[in-house]
């Protein structure tokens, strides 16, 4: 089973992905960099986040990752979220 990457990103849109995707009943695997331990003593703050779908549901998965959480983060100073 081939696995696809749709989004890269912080913490608030990865969450508000992954739940969008659950809704849709589309399986997915989210991925940070760090992990759980690195997040309970330094917060998530420095983490990226990356969720991958099945090749057969990357289309669908897209369109309602992107639906969901696309916006630019340039009037606060960062870099934009991916949706690749």
């Amino acid at each position: 089973m081939a696995e696809v990457l749709i989004f890269q990103g912080r913490q608030a849109p990865a969450m508000m992905a992954k739940e969008a995707l659950e809704e849709a009943k589309i399986p997915y695997w989210l991925r940070s960099d760090h992990g759980e331990g690195f997040i309970l003593r330094a917060g998530a703050l420095l983490e990226d986040y990356y969720i991958y779908v099945r090749k057969e549901d990357e289309e669908k998965a897209r369109k309602i990752v992107e639906y969901f959480v696309h916006w630019k983060t340039e009037d606060r100073g960062g870099d934009d979220e991916t949706f690749l």
